[in-house]
């Protein structure tokens, strides 16, 4: 309040906003780099040419269980496909948690940890807000989709060329 007074005049316009940008779908994915649990580092850019399946999830996730033993299934179909990459981004604080329910869980594909200070770029570029989330990213680094969801993932990789 301007002068200590409620009545005055108060201008919202000199409010500077910075809204959380979100990929949409049919636009390219800002770049952004990751290393993951076993410490490997991966790019969008190193990527090109694979269409990338990220999926963020964690372990206080109830639907994010069933959710990954499926993709688990769809991913040892396709592991050894170049075409394909599933990257796992588990949202724990802790990313020992994360390590020993994938242990125990055989979760074959690469996982990163959200809050790693190294996986910076990936947090600005998908501010996740609700688990699970996936994003689907075609071989260009265009968003084929949002929130994808196990059929609509099944049917993408049984199209590919």
């Amino acid at each position: 309040m301007p002068g200590g007074r409620s009545d005055e005049p108060f201008g919202l316009d000199a409010i500077e906003l910075d809204p959380l940008e979100r990929p949409r779908e049919g636009s390219p994915v800002r770049g952004f780099q990751l290393t993951t649990l076993d410490r490997e580092t991966m790019s969008l850019a190193a990527l090109e040419g694979t269409t990338v399946f990220l999926y963020f999830w964690a372990t206080w996730c109830a639907p994010c269980h069933e959710e990954l033993a499926s993709l688990g299934r769809m991913h040892e179909r396709i592991a050894d496909d170049p075409r394909f990459r599933f990257i796992g981004v588990n949202m724990d604080r802790k990313p020992d948690t994360a390590r020993a329910y994938i242990a125990t869980k055989n979760i074959a594909w690469p996982q990163a940890h959200f809050g790693d200070e190294t996986n910076r770029s990936l947090r600005e570029t998908f501010p996740v807000e609700t688990l699970p989330a996936s994003f689907l990213i075609g071989p260009d680094g265009v968003l084929l989709a949002r929130h994808v969801s196990r059929d609509q993932l099944k049917s993408r990789l049984e199209a590919a060329p």
